[in-house]
């Protein structure tokens, strides 16, 4: 074998277990290395699969791979087949949720940041108001449910945009313990509520 590629081989190996060693959650590595020619890495550090997907903004699929537990993974991709637009690369699997966007036009590759979705920040404002601040990473239409004794007492519906902050009076509602949902995509949220 060629000695710069041994060279090259061994000097990955290295980085991989140095990255190994210091990253303690999943990481989604993503560049471009020339025209059309995306680098792209996982180091699964999760307990679970995680699946790598990139898709055009209407959810077409255009790569897809799932990368085992306790693996790493990484592969140059050529993207000059794909038609100009915005894409995004998403790392999923139960407790993650990792997102790189990038744009292609013609020839010319760039890439957003990436953003990882949390749990919705809820806040109680005083006693009479609460809200959150949620980052919708995957731009999915979300709703919010409050539950009272197994009931739908309040709800609201497609909310969008990638940050989304309400606030919501508590005012007519009498002093018990409610369950504050959020929906986005798949994934829901549950906030306990008290109000007094």
């Amino acid at each position: 074998m060629n000695r710069k590629i041994i060279t090259l081989l061994a000097v990955l190996l290295f980085a991989v277990n140095i990255v190994n060693a210091i990253v303690p959650e999943p990481c989604l590595l993503f560049s471009f290395t020339s025209k059309n020619i995306a680098r792209l890495g996982v180091v699964n550090t999760s307990g679970g699969n995680l699946n790598l997907n990139i898709i055009n903004t209407t959810g077409k699929s255009f790569f897809s791979e799932t990368v085992k537990k306790g693996t790493n993974y990484f592969k140059l991709i050529d993207l000059s087949a794909l038609p100009d637009g915005n894409y995004t690369v998403e790392l999923n699997g139960d407790n993650e949720n990792l997102i790189k966007e990038f744009n292609k036009t013609g020839n010319y590759l760039s890439t957003g940041k990436l953003i990882k979705e949390t749990a919705p920040n809820f806040q109680r404002v005083d006693n009479k108001t609460f809200g959150f601040v949620f980052k919708n990473v995957r731009n999915s239409a979300v709703s919010v449910e409050i539950e009272h004794n197994n009931g739908i007492v309040f709800e609201e519906h497609n909310l969008t945009g990638l940050i989304i902050m309400k606030k919501y009076s508590l005012e007519k509602f009498p002093k018990d313990t409610y369950t504050v949902k959020v929906h986005a995509g798949d994934r829901v949220y549950s906030y306990k509520l008290t109000v007094m």
